[in-house]
């Protein structure tokens, strides 16, 4: 008998896994459960590394991939634990810069992303007129790839980098439910203008639940060799 991809082990309530493998056309698809389609938008470019790894070059305005907010409802998260976890490559250039988001800001959502002018790895959580946010100061180094992830779990959150904790400093608060109306976007804030992504990155994957120290670390022997780490 199969067991379902997001049934069992790392998989395990997986709700979008992008590995990025097309390298050609505007489409790239989840390979977990919901398939979610996610296109390519502002030139967003197909690119390997040396031993194959694809990854997206986001590099150079605003370059970011879209998924409709009524297709993408299953990561309009409020109450419950998840995971966020990507490998990027930051050009240290410009001011925040979003891996990945639902929502209007300081209105509901969510947005994970880095702050390259103190290396600064961040996750925010709207909640009409305000939001509440934690921070990793000097979590990473511009210009590498890293492996680069946030836990939440109730009011608290785990960044790591590399399968490492790195520093965490914050309390969240649920964010109010976006209810299918915000898209979910890779690489630029939910204006699809601001906090664009300036730099490269790879496999990108979402869980509704926390993922716990080991599972982190595994991840990382695993695909590390891939992006040169």
């Amino acid at each position: 008998m199969k067991i379902a991809y997001d049934k069992t082990g790392i998989g395990y309530q997986m709700l979008v896994d992008l590995p990025f493998t097309e390298m050609s056309g505007l489409v790239t698809y989840d390979r977990a459960k919901a398939h979610h389609e996610l296109t390519l938008t502002g030139g967003a470019a197909w690119a390997s590394l040396p031993g194959g790894a694809p990854y997206l070059d986001l590099s150079g305005g605003s370059k970011y991939l879209q998924c409709p907010g009524a297709e993408s409802a299953d990561v309009n998260f409020t109450n419950g634990d998840f995971t966020f976890l990507a490998w990027v490559y930051n050009n240290a250039l410009g001011g925040a810069q979003e891996i990945v988001c639902q929502g209007a800001v300081d209105v509901d959502g969510f947005e994970f992303y880095m702050f390259p002018g103190v290396n600064t790895l961040a996750l925010r959580t709207s909640q009409l007129g305000s939001h509440t946010g934690i921070s990793a100061v000097g979590a990473f180094i511009p210009s590498q790839w890293h492996l680069a992830g946030v836990t939440r779990h109730g009011a608290s959150g785990q960044f790591y980098i590399n399968g490492d904790v790195a520093d965490t400093i914050g309390t969240l608060i649920d964010p109010v439910s976006c209810a299918g109306g915000n898209k979910l976007l890779v690489g630029i804030q939910n204006n699809e203008i601001t906090n664009g992504w300036d730099g490269y990155m790879g496999q990108l994957r979402i869980w509704g639940r926390e993922l716990n120290a080991m599972e982190m670390k595994t991840i990382f022997q695993l695909e590390h060799s891939h992006y040169g780490v």
